[in-house]
């Protein structure tokens, strides 16, 4: 009935795996820091969504998307709207279109 979990646990006495998929995780989400971001806005009901950027780093859309929720608490008296922000990657390699 339930999954062996054994196969998935780093039995060696140094923690080797666990260590290194941690490392690697730190290591994407550094790099991303540095991608330009954009700042996702939604409605309460998640039907409308709007985006702003790109902004230069994480850092910089974060602020945009703190600024912009504050000012939406400040006009609506509530909150209505979330902010979140997102990563842009670069654009793909147009072999997936037709010529």
């Amino acid at each position: 009935m339930g999954r062996d979990v054994k196969a998935w646990r780093d039995e060696s006495s140094n923690g080797w795996l666990g260590h290194r998929i941690g490392e690697l995780l730190t290591e994407i989400a550094t790099a991303e820091m540095d991608l330009p971001h954009i700042v996702v806005c939604r409605d309460s009901s998640g039907c409308n969504m709007s985006f702003s950027g790109p902004y230069g780093t994480a850092l910089e859309a974060i602020a945009a998307a703190e600024f912009e929720q504050r000012t939406e608490i400040e006009a609506a008296a509530g909150d209505t709207l979330t902010f979140e922000v997102a990563a842009l990657y670069p654009a793909l390699p147009r072999k997936w279109s037709s010529p």
